[in-house]
Parts: C-alpha cells; structure tokens; sequence
C-alpha cells in the first residue's frame, strides 16, 4: 500500500503543480493588467458606440507580454503608439476615413476646436487615464508578471474579441473601414441627369447642394418631414419635384468627388492639376460661369487648390466672406465657422444678380456636422417628447437640415431667380454616437431632392 501510495503522489503534485502555476493569482491579475485595463475605455464606449478592434486587443496583449521584459520608457512608448494606432483605427471606420486620408488630415487638427465637444474630451481624458494605470501597473508588477503564465490572459483575449465581436459588429459600428468594400458607384447628379450637359436656349442655371451629414432615414416618415419645405404651393406651381437615394463611401470630401467628379476617389487625387472630366470643368467649357461657396476656410482639406482643378472658375469660403459688408456669425462646434443661413444670403444674392452666361452653382453646406449645439436652431419638432423621433439627436440634427431646407425653398420661389435646376443631397450618413442614432439611418445611402423648373 505504501509503494502505491508513493507512486501516486509524483502524478497528483505535477497536476496540482499546473493549476497553480497558469491558473495562480499572479497569471490572472495579469490577464486583467494585459486584457482588462487597456480595453476598459472601448467597453464603455461599448454601451453607446465603438468600433470592431480585435487588433487593438491582441497589440495591448503583445505591449504587456513585451513589458516584462522591458523598460520603462520603452514600455510607456509603445503604449502610445499603440494607442494612436487604435484610435486610428477607430476613427476610421466610425467616421468612414480611408487610412490614407485620415493621415493626411492630421495637418488641419489645429483648424478644429476639439475642446468643444465634451464627448471628444471625455473619451480623450478616459483614454489618458487608461493609459496611465496601464503604464504603471506593468511597471509596479513587472517582476510578478515575470513569472505568470499568459494562459489566463490568452483566453481573456479571445472573450474580449469575441465580446467585441458580438457587440461591435453591426452596420452601426461597422467593421474596419479598410476591409469594407465599396458599393456599386452611383450619384445624384448621375441620377438625375445633371451630368448631362443641355446645350443652346436650353441650358439653365443649376444650383447643387451639398448637405452636410445628411443621411437617408430608415422611416419615410422622418424622411418626408424634412423633406415638407419643398411641398409649398410656390413650389408646386414652379417646380416638378423629385426625389431619390444614392449610394456613399467615405466622408464629406469623397461625397464631394463623388458628385463633381463621377468616381469613388477622394480630394488627394484632384491635387495633381487640371481634370476636365469632373463635372464643374465640363459645365465651364459649355459655357457656364462655375463658382462654389463653403463657410469653412479654404485650407481645409485643400479646397482652395483642388475645386480650381475640377472646373471652379471662383470659390468663396469662410476668409474670402468675412470682410465683405454682410453680417456673418459663427456657428457650430467642433467646426467652428460661418452660419450656413447667411451664407445662403450671399449665394442668393449671386443667384439673382445679372448674368448673361447660365451658372453652375456649388454650395457645401457646414453647421450640422457632429457635433453640433441643437441651440443653434430653433426648435420645431418637440425632440424632448417626439412621438415620431425615437433619437433625440437625430430629431435635432432633422430640425437643422429643415431649417437649410426652408431657406433654399425660399431661393428657390425667389422671382428674381432665372429658371433653376436645383438639387439637393446629402455626403454620408451622421457619425453618431449612439447605435439608435446610427440605426434611424439606410446603410450605405444618402438621399436626394430634385427641383426641375416648370418653364
């Protein structure tokens, strides 16, 4: 019985020996400093909005299994690189930036006034503090962590991805921007036949409305409530009205290519010199005057050296209208410029003045892109207890597009304005925060409405 007993004992020490090396203490409160700290920001983030990120959890993994035997400085420096990465990741996707343009936009950070939003500052601050604690406790423990075993955090890994999975993976949050393919190419102005250039007595001004942030609503009935400044008896009695959805890819500035020029690029592949194909070039050889007006600086995503290559004989943005005699306030945000009612005083004005030759008229509008101040807008739709609008943001964000709305309603029943084309449509879908936000909106499409002059 003895040797028996004897023999068993080698056999239940190597088992318990096992346990309590990958299963000890030490191997768990790693897997929470290597798992749990790093991605405490996102799962937050993961009760409103936030992005697929299995890298980002597997490289924080790599960060803490590299900090044992590691520095401290190098520790905390790839930290931080692989935080920027992850927010660059994130970034992209929920804002639909190719990783191409969103480095390029890095150089116009300082054009924005991010302390604006309190959501952008809390993320930041989280993030920061995220950091820090990550920092310090594979520091404070390194010579522990030394020794623990990474099946604990290995398995906590896979949870977190698979939680994030399960969580992050709808086409409200979406998945790597770089791994989206893009839809089949359409737009508004191929739609309607803008495109097609009318030539002699039958060309006529066209005015082209480049809504910001304006996505397609899930319920028509949303979609037909803003859509009730253009179901007026001036309307009906001077336009045919029409409207429709397009297909989007990307942010404003691929909305703005997409329209002008008939493709899927972004603004970087209009900086290289002329491009006689994009639509304002083609209307100005057809003898048509082409001007364009935005209430943000003209340095913003190099509006001022690329509109010039696709057809723009003259553009007016937020420096080249400030010191005309007209009155403009600033309003929004993050992007902080000219308020999108008095510049449609001025493109007004430009639409009514004499003009022997037809005009293509370009207008990018600015103030409801996110995030915005809902008090910039007077309330009409009763947000705080819609029984139509289930987001209170997107009743808010309806109010602003309405209010652009009304007053290109009125350009347009102006009878000093010469016989119009005019067509409104949206860049992409609002980049929301929140997953019933994203939801109220069509994936992939924006809407469009055409006002096609009677006589």
């Amino acid at each position: 019985m003895t040797n028996v007993q004897t023999g068993l004992e080698p056999s239940t020490r190597k088992g318990s020996g096992f346990f309590e090396h990958h299963f000890s203490k030490d191997s768990w409160v790693f897997a929470a400093v290597a798992v749990g700290v790093p991605n405490m920001p996102f799962l937050v983030l993961s009760l409103f909005i936030c992005p697929q990120r299995p890298l980002g959890i597997l490289l924080y993994l790599a960060v803490a299994i590299a900090a044992r035997r590691l520095p401290l400085v190098a520790t905390a420096g790839l930290a931080i690189a692989v935080c920027l990465l992850d927010i660059a990741i994130g970034i992209s996707t929920l804002f639909r930036l190719a990783p191409r343009l969103l480095l390029s936009s890095l150089q116009y950070m300082l054009t924005l006034d991010v302390t604006a939003s309190v959501t952008y500052l809390a993320v930041g601050a989280g993030l920061m503090a995220m950091l820090a604690l990550f920092v310090w406790l594979l520091h404070r423990f390194k010579r522990r962590f030394q020794t623990a075993s990474l099946i604990p955090a290995v398995l906590a890994a896979m949870l977190m991805i698979i939680f994030d999975t399960a969580v992050n993976g709808s086409k409200t949050a979406g998945t790597l921007y770089i791994l989206q393919s893009p839809p089949a190419f359409s737009s508004a102005t191929g739609q309607t036949g803008l495109t097609e250039i009318p030539q002699g007595t039958r060309q006529q001004d066209v005015l082209l409305v480049l809504v910001e942030s304006l996505g397609a609503l899930d319920d028509p009935r949303q979609m037909n409530v803003i859509w009730d400044s253009f179901r007026t008896p001036e309307i009906a009695a001077r336009y045919d009205v029409s409207t429709g959805t397009t297909a989007y890819k990307g942010s404003t500035t691929a909305g703005e290519t997409r329209e002008l020029c008939g493709d899927w690029n972004d603004f970087a592949a209009y900086l290289d010199g002329p491009h006689p194909e994009c639509l304002p070039a083609s209307y100005r050889d057809a003898g048509y005057k082409t001007a364009s007006f935005h209430a943000f600086p003209a340095e913003f995503f190099s509006r001022d050296e690329w509109y010039p290559n696709i057809g723009f004989e003259t553009s007016s943005f937020m420096e080249d209208l400030v010191p005309t005699d007209r009155e403009f306030r600033t309003c929004g945000k993050t992007f902080t410029g000219l308020c999108d009612m008095d510049l449609a005083d001025t493109i007004e004005s430009y639409l009514t003045s004499p003009s022997v030759a037809p005009r293509l008229t370009y207008w990018l509008t600015l103030n409801t892109h996110v995030p915005f101040d809902p008090a910039d807008v007077a309330p009409r739709l009763g947000c705080a207890d819609s029984a139509l609008f289930d987001d209170q943001t997107v009743c808010h964000m309806s109010e602003m597009w309405m209010e652009i709305f009304d007053r290109i309603a009125k350009i347009a029943s102006n009878p000093e304005l010469k016989p119009t084309k005019i067509l409104l449509v949206g860049d992409h879908a609002p980049p929301l925060w929140t997953r019933k936000g994203r939801d109220a909106f069509t994936a992939d499409q924006v809407p469009w409405l055409l006002l096609t002059p009677k006589f």
